[in-house]
């Protein structure tokens, strides 16, 4: 299993080059696609009282990503922190069920807030496709304070 993580920076030339191929080179081996397209689904954990406007921007953010690079967008997950269906769940099922091979999300920080039950969760998403590509929006340094 190989796992392929993408930070995206700033939305430059360069990097939308370096997500192409990438994912250009993943279809040619890959059964996750549509056509010629990857297969992407989108993920974020979120409190319960999260704004509307926040939730709606974050969904914003992963759809124009897949957009601009001609990733085909089978979903956005939501994860309401303390609720009681797992959208984690479900991004798994979808991986395992090879509807998707890109995972997008808005920062590290979605999956969980401490180091290793980040690491943990990303490790269990790469033991579910043989090649995963993870797609992180933002380059923002992960804090480990808080309840994941």
């Amino acid at each position: 299993m190989a796992i392929t993580m993408v930070v995206r920076t700033q939305p430059d030339q360069h990097l939308r080059e370096t997500t192409a191929d990438l994912v250009g080179h993943l279809v040619e081996e890959d059964t996750n696609v549509q056509g010629s397209r990857m297969l992407a689904i989108g993920y974020m954990r979120v409190a319960e009282d999260a704004p509307s406007p926040e939730v709606t921007n974050l969904r914003e953010g992963i759809e124009t990503y897949a957009a601009g690079r001609d990733l085909h967008l089978v979903d956005v997950l939501v994860e309401t922190a303390g609720g009681g269906t797992s959208a984690f769940a479900r991004l798994i099922e979808t991986l395992r069920d090879r509807r998707a091979g890109v995972v997008i999300v808005p920062t590290l920080e979605h999956f969980a807030q401490f180091h290793g039950l980040r690491q943990a969760l990303i490790s269990l998403l790469t033991g579910q496709v043989e090649n995963l590509v993870l797609v992180v929006l933002s380059d923002q340094e992960p804090h480990d304070e808080g309840i994941s």
